[in-house]
């Protein structure tokens, strides 16, 4: 199926993302699937408007502007790529090619994400704070750092958003599909021969157990203390209050210690300037 693997993830991984951008991929991938993804006007149904490649590393005044924009996943292909959505290996890529660069004495990581999926986010943060070691790094948005994107971008020396700004959606959810009902109402029963209590869990037309609603829940939970637990070690002035799923804007994001600026990029810059010395 060419959307297996964009449906497993969608309903069976968990998530580091604002829910309104989750619901939007699904709309997205269900109108591919139906044939629906064109709107009336004839354009494809998107999110992002994007070539399916990675922006090439921009450098001004000795600053590499590395750029996190849209959902975020690891190992995405080429049609995932076009509809917006961002590698983490190509983020890293970049980071590492501001580091390698002599003429580059600082990076500006520009973020516009809901952020994405769990998997490659936590060695992306990982990959910030090592840089961040090596040469000074301020994140800035003026737009979205949520989630996933928040989670990669908090290990910067410093960060700045601008007034209007969405920071945080610090937590992490799995959306499982029971599909049960209605496979019951359309006459359709699914039988399932299997071998391990969380195999095939989730599978279409039948409904979980409880020992998987719990296997699901523990694993939520898990990603979820390794998510605030990188937030607290950079921030160690976050409280567990701001990282309930929430959202901030300017304002609120700094009382809540998430940012530590309010301003423009121009600001952003500035403030890079000033630790590079």
């Amino acid at each position: 199926m060419r959307f297996g693997h964009i449906l497993h993830a969608l309903y069976c991984e968990p998530w580091l993302i604002d829910p309104a951008m989750h619901q939007q991929l699904r709309q997205i991938v269900d109108a591919h699937i139906t044939g629906k993804a064109h709107a009336p006007d004839g354009n494809i149904l998107d999110f992002n408007d994007k070539s399916g490649k990675a922006p090439d590393l921009k450098v001004v005044d000795g600053v590499a502007i590395v750029s996190l924009v849209g959902v975020v996943g690891k190992r995405i292909g080429m049609m995932e790529k076009s509809s917006g959505v961002m590698d983490v290996d190509d983020l890293s890529d970049n980071i590492q090619a501001a580091l390698d660069r002599d003429d580059v004495r600082g990076i500006l990581l520009d973020v516009n994400s809901p952020g994405g999926t769990i998997t490659g986010v936590p060695e992306a943060a990982d990959m910030v704070v090592e840089a961040a070691s090596m040469k000074p790094v301020v994140a800035f948005t003026d737009t979205l750092m949520a989630s996933a994107a928040y989670w990669i971008a908090v290990g910067a020396d410093a960060i700045v958003a601008t007034q209007s700004a969405s920071i945080g959606s610090i937590g992490v959810y799995s959306a499982m599909l029971d599909s049960s009902v209605a496979f019951s109402n359309a006459g359709l029963k699914q039988e399932l021969f299997k071998e391990g209590a969380f195999k095939a869990m989730g599978i279409q037309g039948l409904p979980l157990t409880a020992e998987q609603r719990e296997h699901i829940q523990e694993r939520v939970t898990k990603i979820y203390e390794w998510f605030t637990s990188s937030v607290i070690e950079a921030r160690v002035q976050v409280s567990k209050d701001s990282m309930q799923g929430q959202t901030f804007r300017g304002a609120d994001a700094k009382a809540a210690n998430l940012i530590d600026q309010i301003g423009s990029k121009d600001d952003a810059f500035d403030l890079l300037k000033e630790l590079i010395g």
